[in-house]
């Protein structure tokens, strides 16, 4: 439906297209028995796992910008489906740490080449390093 766009704010904008995306991400990533949420999750631990070893659902939290509950059901949701693993942190028991599972490591490199496609597909744009750049800077102004 078009005729939402008389409404000419930004934010609006931004909600239709990032709800839109949103919708394509999650198609895409249906054959990986992935949501968009899931994906982002397991990316970060992915990411994470390059500068520590001790991952936990705090630490995850704060690296995705996602509230810790919703971290905490994600988790448990990628635990049944064994694409990550968790145990006691080795110096604090009330810890938890947790690991992407070899399986699931390969899910997400296999997931991501699909995304990234989708991504390209959905973002045409005649100048996307400039939006992304706004993106960036607004970004930093925020936060």
């Amino acid at each position: 439906m078009k005729s939402d766009r008389a409404i000419k704010t930004v934010g609006f904008q931004l909600w239709k297209i990032s709800n839109e995306w949103q919708k394509v991400a999650n198609r895409t990533l249906e054959p990986f028995d992935l949501t968009y949420t899931q994906y982002i999750a397991l990316s970060g631990i992915l990411e994470l796992l390059r500068s520590t070893e001790d991952i936990t659902q705090i630490d995850l939290s704060k690296f995705i910008e996602i509230d810790p509950m919703t971290c905490s059901s994600v988790i448990r949701t990628l635990l049944n489906k064994n694409f990550i693993t968790r145990h006691s942190h080795p110096n604090d028991s009330r810890k938890k740490v947790i690991a992407i599972t070899e399986f699931g490591a390969i899910l997400l490199q296999r997931a991501s080449l699909e995304l990234e496609s989708a991504e390209n597909n959905f973002f045409v744009l005649p100048n996307k390093n400039r939006l992304f750049s706004q993106f960036d800077a607004l970004y930093d102004k925020l936060f």
